[in-house]
């Protein structure tokens, strides 16, 4: 028995474990898949009244794969939160619709220069409609009331 544990502990050693890919792995892999879709980041008007959004000039776009269900935003002019706040991403499903949005990230930040922010949705997103950005308290929240939005990016398929 000690010598099975011994040869065990041996390839245990010569073989290094690979765990799950990174975020730029599955962001490459999706790249060669051909199901990368990109949108730009636009202006979030309120849904009901055009309202114009809290935060304007935000400028970037979002980069989404449904296979590999990993993407990243990327923002110029995102300014930094105050303390207490932090942005949040929601992902909309075709098949669930805005009402059941899916939180894909929670990050502060922000400020002078570009930032890069990876998405991890919370659940399985079928079919990416939109990306929404919307500014909630620290720590993010289950379901936003989308009262302070500040980006929006639909994606044309």
């Amino acid at each position: 028995a000690a010598a099975c544990l011994v040869v065990l502990a041996g390839l245990a050693l010569r073989e290094p474990s690979r765990g799950a890919p990174t975020h730029a792995e599955r962001m490459a892999a999706a790249q060669a898949k051909g199901d990368l879709v990109r949108a730009s980041w636009g202006p979030f008007n309120a849904l009901d009244t055009g309202e114009a959004p809290e935060i304007t000039g935000v400028t970037g776009e979002v980069a989404w794969s449904d296979s590999m269900q990993t993407g990243v935003m990327r923002f110029s002019g995102l300014p930094a939160c105050k303390e207490g706040e932090q942005y949040q991403l929601w992902i909309v499903d075709a098949d669930r619709g805005i009402s059941q949005r899916v939180s894909g990230a929670i990050f502060g930040c922000g400020g002078a220069g570009a930032l890069e922010v990876p998405i991890e949705p919370q659940l399985p997103i079928t079919k990416a409609a939109a990306f929404a950005v919307t500014l909630e308290r620290a720590g993010g929240v289950v379901v936003s009331d989308m009262k302070r939005r500040v980006v929006l990016a639909a994606i044309a398929r």
